[in-house]
């Protein structure tokens, strides 16, 4: 969330403030003869990285770039194509340039040289609509997506290490970043939600492998940040010292409408939490140690090899209650252990929160999944973290576990039904209720006449999402298949669209013309549609003569 130079995660609809500076990835692990391997990062600055585009085996600037999709794009690409197994409209450029296996149409990079990495190395995920193995919008492939808008990226840490200077570990990591509408719920609603697939490419089985995530939370102005956790909800967080959250340096605060931002860990644990201060002039140390500088600091940082024990600045005090997490209760309880509580001096603070030890053999991959979340209008000071932020956490990871976030039904936008048949549209999601077009609420509607079905499926965190459906009449099995070899011109039109059908007959021509969301409009007949009162807009013309279904084609009403 650092461009090089500003903060970028921004809470748009309250403030131009923004809650994160940076945001990096740590993992560290021993190969079998005890070697340390290791990659970090903080702020990528002066060209310093451990980490590239692109996979191992793939070239880097086959991948310099970020893939963004949209639920909405995909269902216009699958109702496209399943209309007469086509494609009738442009596609847009990152559905048809997707990073999948074989795909044929990513030859070029945005700098318009040739891509050099074998098709076969494409890793991004996608549905394979006619198993062939080979992703291919025109063959009516499309991406796997999860939430609204969804953006897919690539890097690796094969390449030289020039942060924490460790040795590389050879790991890809399969980066994505969704989003979901849903006023219903905030936290569902102003959370970002991030997933990394991480494959060990190095041929290495390695074991005492922590994931871990530097993180540096400017919450608004970074001079009055104040700390802590909740490893209830294997989530840390950063609140403001006091009660507005000024304009400082130049950079904007919050004012008195503060906000909490967390992180979580959907899918793991949070084993261990440890902070450290930006030793800038002004922002004491107070004995806390600072950021890292070799292979076995960065190591001590991610595995936690330091003596935390708990009270004031949990360095170096006659405690001997040792904890794993800093700062681990709630702020609003002036007996428990938070900043708050120990008066602690405001100032910029970063963490290091991580998962391990675990085991993760050569080819094999590892799944982590978080939630950057943010609780808007927190009453400070010393916020009531335990009451007003760690509840929804807790129940958006169990929803997470249940699989009860994704309201993604097995629909498809359209269906094609022959004469006598009967159709199963099934909207099934897990813990979710349903309310059909027609009354129905079952999970399952069995239909028996084409037109437009519509079901709102309404999901255990509130959210809902509405299907549109549109069933078009198809052949029998004792009919004649569709006729390709016609038609309709001119498309785009004005006033009216001509069939154009050779081996039709074109006295017996029947037509019916739907708008875009499968309503019906009008029935005709002969080879001549008018179209003078309609609106501009894409609308469905379906046509049969006396003897074949010819099928429907798409018309553009300009």
């Amino acid at each position: 969330f650092f461009n090089g130079n500003d903060a970028t995660f921004l809470a748009l609809e309250d403030s131009i403030a923004a809650t994160i500076f940076a945001f990096n990835t740590w993992v560290g692990a021993n190969d079998p003869a005890g070697g340390l391997h290791l990659a970090a990062g903080m702020y990528n600055t002066g060209g310093n990285s451990d980490y590239r585009q692109g996979g191992a085996g793939t070239a880097r600037r086959d991948f310099e770039r970020v893939w963004a999709v949209s639920r909405s794009e995909i269902r216009s690409l699958r109702e496209d194509f399943r209309l007469d197994n086509n494609l009738n409209n442009p596609v847009p450029f990152d559905l048809l340039t997707w990073p999948a296996r074989g795909n044929p149409h990513l030859r070029y990079n945005l700098d318009f040289s040739p891509v050099s990495t074998d098709p076969d190395l494409f890793p991004a995920p996608f549905v394979d609509v006619d198993s062939d193995g080979i992703y291919d919008v025109y063959n009516g492939d499309y991406p796997v997506i999860k939430g609204e808008r969804m953006a897919w990226w690539l890097f690796t840490d094969s390449t030289d290490h020039t942060v924490s200077h460790g040795n590389p570990l050879v790991f890809d990591f399969q980066a994505l970043a969704y989003t979901f509408d849903c006023d219903q719920n905030p936290a569902v609603e102003t959370s970002l939600f991030l997933e990394y697939t991480i494959v060990n490419r190095s041929g290495n089985d390695y074991t005492n492998a922590f994931l871990g995530f530097y993180t540096d939370p400017d919450l608004g102005c970074h001079l009055d940040d104040y700390i802590g956790t909740a490893p209830q909800a294997d989530s840390w967080y950063v609140y403001n010292a006091d009660a507005v959250d000024e304009t400082c340096l130049g950079i904007q605060g919050f004012g008195s409408k503060v906000p909490v931002q967390s992180i979580s860990f959907l899918n793991r644990s949070l084993d261990l939490s440890i902070y450290m201060a930006n030793p800038i002039p002004g922002n004491p140390p107070l004995g806390i140690p600072i950021d890292p500088s070799t292979p076995s600091e960065y190591a001590h940082f991610l595995r936690g090899d330091f003596t935390i024990t708990r009270g004031g600045s949990g360095f170096n005090n006659a405690s001997t209650d040792t904890v794993r997490h800093i700062f681990l209760d709630n702020p609003s309880d002036p007996q428990g252990w938070s900043m708050c509580s120990e008066s602690f001096p405001q100032g910029d603070w970063r963490f290091v929160n991580s998962h391990g030890p675990f085991q993760l053999g050569a080819n094999d991959t590892f799944v982590m999944q978080l939630a950057f979340t943010r609780h808007s209008d927190i009453q400070h000071p010393c916020p009531d973290i335990f009451g007003l932020v760690v509840p929804p956490l807790q129940q958006l990871k169990q929803w997470n576990a249940d699989g009860e976030i994704e309201l993604q039904p097995d629909l498809a936008p359209v269906y094609t039904l022959g004469p006598g048949q009967t159709l199963e549209l099934d909207a099934s999601v897990p813990g979710a209720g349903y309310a059909w077009s027609t009354g129905s609420s079952s999970p399952v509607l069995t239909v028996s006449m084409p037109g437009n079905y519509t079901v709102t499926i309404t999901g255990a965190t509130g959210c809902e999402r509405v299907e549109n459906i549109f069933v078009q009449s198809g052949t029998g099995a004792d009919e004649p298949a569709a006729l390709q070899n016609w038609k309709l011109w001119p498309n785009p039109a004005r006033d009216r669209v001509y069939i154009d059908c050779p081996d039709c007959d074109a006295a017996t021509l029947q037509t019916t013309l739907y708008n875009a969301q499968g309503r019906l409009l009008s029935r005709s007949s002969g080879a001549v549609v008018g179209l003078q009162a309609l609106p501009a807009g894409v609308y469905w013309l379906e046509v049969r003569d006396a003897w074949n279904w010819l099928g429907v084609r798409r018309v553009l009403v300009q």
